[in-house]
């Protein structure tokens, strides 16, 4: 009986000892949000209905291999990567709130953000009668 109980308390203390405790995400500040971007996918949820990726149906191919790189004085360059199509342009970022990324003066939710992905999330009127969240995923590149 001894050896039957000392053998799951062994089992008990590899199992809690061997598992990690998962990393938590960095804050979300400047200094950890500056990088270069690539868009990975924009999900869009109409109110009552599933959520669906909607990247290729509001994004070119062309527009998908893009990058964004955020700059440290709240400034950014997208930069027309891969196949051609839209050219480079530029802009203002910022983060008004610890859950909040403005791009252009557009505001934004931070749906989640985990060190390396952006989830930004705006809830509209997107076509006459269809509301909804939208969310664009970037992943630091």
């Amino acid at each position: 009986m001894k050896k039957a109980l000392l053998g799951l308390l062994s089992l008990a203390l590899i199992t809690t000892t061997a598992c990690k405790k998962s990393k938590d995400a960095p804050a979300f500040t400047k200094e950890n949000v500056v990088g270069t971007y690539k868009l990975d996918k924009v999900t869009f949820k109409a109110n009552g209905s599933a959520e669906q990726d909607v990247t290729d149906e509001l994004f070119d191919p062309c527009e998908q291999d893009d990058i964004v790189v955020l700059k440290s004085d709240f400034t950014y360059e997208s930069e027309d990567t891969g196949e051609q199509c839209s050219g480079n342009y530029t802009g203002t970022w910022g983060i008004p709130s610890a859950n909040k990324f403005e791009k252009d003066g557009e505001i934004y939710d931070v749906a989640s953000w985990d060190g390396t992905t952006i989830a930004a999330a705006t809830t509209d009127e997107f076509m006459p009668g269809i509301s909804g969240t939208m969310t664009l995923y970037f992943k630091k590149q």
